[in-house]
């Protein structure tokens, strides 16, 4: 395993629950502590590769109250984040506007913003495609 640094977490994204499953990837897990007792920050930093392509990413898991919000971040984009789902109960499903007002989700969102990433968006259940988080 790398050395894992600050700077190396701060490009962070979407975990899953067996790790990056691709045939074509490698993952190194670049767990942090508790952050400020509020979230568990489960992230991977994760190589997907074949022929022609390379991407390098971190996914990041938020659990807090049994809630967990998953994001992916890319190294070609550090400025950007995606929120790609809810996971409740072992289940992932898109989010609600409801879920992007909520204070778990307005953490997770502030973690990222303090850490440099000025562009948020999320998949919502309701859109195609990505919506911009508010500021």
């Amino acid at each position: 395993m790398r050395g894992v640094t600050l700077a190396s977490v701060l490009c962070l994204a979407f975990v899953s629950s067996s790790g990056c499953q691709d045939s074509g990837s490698e993952c190194e897990d670049i767990s942090l502590p508790d952050a400020d007792g509020v979230f568990r920050v489960i992230a991977l930093h994760c190589e997907d590769f074949g022929p022609g392509y390379r991407y390098e990413y971190e996914t990041v898991e938020f659990r807090a109250a049994g809630v967990a919000y998953v994001a992916r971040s890319y190294h070609n984009d550090y400025s950007e984040v995606h929120f790609l789902a809810k996971e409740v109960d072992g289940e992932r499903v898109r989010l609600t506007p409801e879920d992007v007002e909520s204070e778990s989700f307005r953490q997770a969102v502030d973690y990222f913003r303090s850490h440099g990433k000025t562009q948020v968006n999320y998949l919502s259940s309701q859109q195609e495609g990505y919506v911009s988080v508010p500021p």
